[in-house]
Order: structure tokens, then C-alpha cells, then sequence
């Protein structure tokens, strides 16, 4: 929820959500950041782990819970660097995610897809300097960096079809192959390899990173 939004917004929000998801129960639950954490003075320790946002999304994990995510059709809240972080910690902890305006669920609308499609994260603004420098610092440490991160939100919010057709892709970005909506897009995802990631560690202790040869 980005809280510059309307709070009026956000309660019909939330009886959307709770109408449409009857397994919730009449009575459900849901924990919202800006009431719960005061705006003006975040604990967020010493690390992004340490964070009150992400400490609830892992007891969310261990609680079976989901998340809600409540926007509108010009995906305002897509331009707040806390509301793509959170996102992408969802597909880390693999967290069921929905979106929702005030009318109801907009997730794989084309609209919508369109509309994020467009959104550059690496504009998305934060009320505290301070906290955009540690999540674009963290994204970075990611492999693949800011690039895979934007794609694998994006990717989060349309489904394929969607998502091919707002981004107009039509070949695989290195083979050159065109693309079939029957076919898996996570080899499509674009990769830029830390000195300091996993990836890096992995292939270095395998002694060689890549072999090119020439024909």
C-alpha cells in the first residue's frame, strides 16, 4: 500500500479482497505496513532482513498467509522503491501476491501490464533517501542485479501472454528464436553476474567461468 493514497481506497480495497477470497474466512487479518510501522522512524537494524516489512512477510511464509497489494489502474504504487522491493522479496519467499484496486483484482490485466511495463524502477522514489540508497544496494548485491530484479516483478504482475504482448517481444533477446507461449520464459530472464553473488562463487570454484571458441 503506498500511503499516499487515499485511506478510503484502501478499505474498499480490503473488502474487495476479503469478498473475493472466501477460504479467508468472514473475519480475516491483515497487517498493514503504514499502521504498523511508524513512517517517520523506521527500525530497519542493521540489514534489509532486519526489517519490520520483511519479518512479517516471513511469518506470513510460515503462516501459510499471502499478500495484498493494493493499487491503482496507473500502478502509482509501482513507482515507490519500497512497494517494488517488496515484491520481489515475495518472489524470494515465494508468497502468493494479488493485486487489487478499490473495484477488485487487476493482476494480468493488459492495462495494467502496459502500464508497469512502462514504470523505470530505477526512478521509483522513497520518502527517506536513506532508504532507497540501502534497496538499491541490496538489489545490486542480487545476481543479475537490477535488471533481473525489475524483470522478475514485472514478470510477477502479467501473466506471459500479457507480458509479451505490453513488452512487444517477440524473439528470444540471444537466440534470436521466436517466441512460443507454450514455451518456459525463465531462460528469457536477463542476467548480470556480481563478482560477489552465488553465481560467481559457483563458477569460480569450478575454475572456469566461460569458454568461448571461434569458428
Amino acid at each position: 500500500h503506498y500511503w499516499g493514497k487515499p485511506c478510503w481506497d484502501l478499505l474498499q480495497t480490503l473488502h474487495r479482497h476479503r469478498d473475493d477470497q472466501p477460504a479467508l474466512g468472514e473475519d480475516p487479518a491483515y497487517w498493514v505496513c503504514t499502521f504498523a510501522v511508524n513512517q517517520h522512524h523506521v527500525d530497519l537494524g542493521q540489514h534489509w532482513r532486519d526489517s519490520p516489512f520483511y519479518r512479517a512477510m516471513e511469518s506470513l511464509k510460515e503462516s501459510g498467509g499471502q499478500v495484498l497489494m493494493a493499487v491503482d489502474t496507473e500502478v502509482k504504487t509501482l513507482r515507490r522503491i519500497w512497494c517494488i522491493f517488496e515484491m520481489y522479496v515475495c518472489t524470494l519467499l515465494e508468497l502468493p501476491l494479488h493485486l487489487y484496486a478499490p473495484d477488485g483484482d487487476i493482476q494480468h490485466k493488459p492495462s495494467v501490464a502496459k502500464g508497469i511495463l512502462q514504470v523505470d524502477f530505477r526512478q521509483a522514489e522513497a520518502s527517506v533517501k536513506a532508504d532507497k540508497a540501502m534497496i538499491l544496494e541490496a538489489i545490486e548485491s542480487f545476481d543479475g542485479g537490477f535488471e533481473r530484479v525489475e524483470w522478475k516483478v514485472k514478470r510477477l504482475v502479467a501473466d506471459f501472454a500479457s507480458f509479451l504482448c505490453a513488452s512487444q517481444r517477440a524473439e528470444h533477446p540471444i537466440t534470436g528464436k521466436a517466441l512460443s507461449l507454450e514455451e518456459g520464459e525463465c531462460d528469457m530472464m536477463p542476467v548480470r553476474v556480481s563478482p560477489q553473488g552465488s553465481l560467481w562463487a559457483r563458477c569460480r570454484a569450478h575454475e572456469t567461468v566461460a569458454t568461448l571458441s571461434a569458428r
